[in-house]
């Protein structure tokens, strides 16, 4: 099958991910993602984010279609993955100018209140996609209300490359007895405030990802914090730690998160706030270390100090996510299989 994917073919990204998950099950996979170059400019991208992109849609429309002109093959399927930039006129042009169906993958919450400006031209223009793919069983049913044809809910998913196989690579793991967060400070969410409270009640801790330079508290999280890691770093930073905070949006109406599934991929020793969908995945103790208060978080930490205990906890998660099939080939196998 010849597939345009329309967004970030990186491996840096979850989206790349997939796209290339698609590749590995044997389809040709062409790549566009046509906001690579878009201003970086701050002021502008918050403007467009706020409004919805709804004033970039003639900018999408062109590039794409010079984009296109460029491309030989005859196409099977449109991907999107995300679909926050794509209206309804881009996505009718699409229709008619390649005559094939197209899927809307969004991992995120684009019915949800925490990014809702954002969505706004998504969420116009759901009646134009021959599927829509989201893992939030809420975002399914809001998006049928909305206009979608069809909607299927899937599991988030861990990548079968970037995540088990490279975690095989031992010669990465120089093993740091701390407990780690890799994460946005997401505003509105509080993380800065929730990992200082952890450092300040003697938690061992390395928080790495971006925005924490804005926060109030960023003078008591430098010393902590390392830049976003991708890659071999992201695989040794996860291996190399006590155990990974798997933090949850709440304004994105989380109970489990993609971390959730790519730590115990790596190899790590997921430590998550107990909820419905954390405990029907891992069973407390045996393949997760599960907190229900922040102030359970220390007792944890001491617990995972022990080898054994974490060692046990990593063979038996991996295991686990083995057993339920939700790696990118698995999610992306079941969705081609429903067209």
């Amino acid at each position: 099958m010849n597939i345009l994917y329309l967004g970030p073919t990186s491996r840096a990204t979850t989206a790349g991910h997939r796209a290339h998950a698609l590749q590995r099950l044997g389809h040709t996979v062409v790549g566009v993602n046509i906001l690579s170059n878009f201003d970086s400019n701050k002021i502008k991208c918050k403007f467009h984010y706020v409004t919805g992109y709804r004033f970039i849609q003639g900018y999408i429309l062109s590039t794409l279609n010079a984009s296109l002109l460029e491309l030989p093959l005859a196409f099977d399927l449109i991907w999107i993955d995300g679909g926050q930039h794509f209206g309804a006129q881009v996505l009718a042009w699409l229709k008619k100018a390649l005559r094939a169906p197209i899927i809307l993958y969004n991992v995120d919450d684009p019915t949800g209140p925490r990014d809702a400006c954002s969505f706004h031209t998504l969420k116009k223009s759901l009646h134009h996609y021959s599927l829509c793919v989201f893992v939030r069983q809420e975002s399914s049913l809001e998006a049928l209300a909305l206009g979608a044809k069809r909607v299927v809910t899937v599991s988030r998913s861990f990548d079968e490359v970037a995540h088990l196989e490279a975690s095989l690579d031992t010669s990465v793991n120089d093993e740091v007895h701390c407990l780690s967060f890799l994460g946005t400070n997401i505003p509105g969410e509080k993380r800065d405030v929730f990992l200082v409270n952890l450092l300040r009640a003697g938690v061992p801790l390395r928080i790495v990802g971006n925005l924490y330079d804005r926060s109030c508290l960023w003078d008591d999280i430098k010393p902590f914090h390392l830049e976003p890691a991708t890659g071999s770093r992201y695989v040794s930073l996860i291996q190399s730690s006590i155990a990974c905070l798997g933090l949850l949006s709440h304004q994105n109406r989380d109970l489990i998160t993609t971390r959730s599934l790519e730590i115990p991929a790596c190899f790590g020793v997921l430590c998550a706030e107990r909820t419905s969908e954390h405990q029907l995945l891992y069973e407390d103790q045996v393949e997760a270390a599960f907190w229900s208060h922040p102030r359970e978080i220390p007792r944890l930490v001491q617990l995972l100090v022990n080898p054994e205990l974490r060692s046990s906890i990593k063979s038996a998660s991996r295991a686990r996510i083995l057993e339920l099939g939700c790696g990118n080939e698995d999610i992306c196998r079941y969705i081609l299989s429903l067209l």
